[in-house]
């Protein structure tokens, strides 16, 4: 019986280290732990119905992130801390100016995510992210 029970442990401590971000070399999570970050604490194990983009480089402290609106009044986001960026399009069939979020996740494992209705200017930079890879 004990051994049953260590067996099961050791298979949920395995599961959650799946969503742990561990460091790279840089003392900064890499990008594919992020990606981890955000789909298991942002999204919930669930991409149903989403687009989920990123940035492959990271933002620096004191960098900007400007996000478009509808009325022309652009919000100034200033980076907090180093961090990769991600943008989660939450109706990519509307085309534009509709919900969507921003998700930084910093170096140590920690992430804020703000809301938004448009894109942002780095736009251009984002790819989409491929969970079936």
């Amino acid at each position: 019986m004990r051994c049953l029970e260590i067996f099961l442990g050791l298979l949920v401590v395995l599961g959650v280290m799946g969503c742990v971000a561990p460091t790279g070399e840089e003392g900064c999570i890499l990008l594919e732990k992020a990606e981890r970050v955000v789909l298991c604490n942002v999204l919930n194990n669930n991409t149903e119905g989403i687009k989920l983009y990123e940035l492959e480089y990271r933002l620096n402290e004191g960098d900007t992130v400007y996000a478009l609106s509808t009325d022309c009044q652009d919000e100034l986001l200033l980076v907090e801390e180093e961090c990769w960026f991600f943008l989660i399009d939450d109706h990519p069939e509307y085309r534009w100016a509709h919900e969507c979020r921003f998700v930084f996740v910093y170096c140590s494992g920690n992430y804020k995510v703000t809301n938004q209705q448009m894109l942002s200017y780095l736009w251009k930079d984002l790819i989409d992210v491929d969970f079936n890879k």
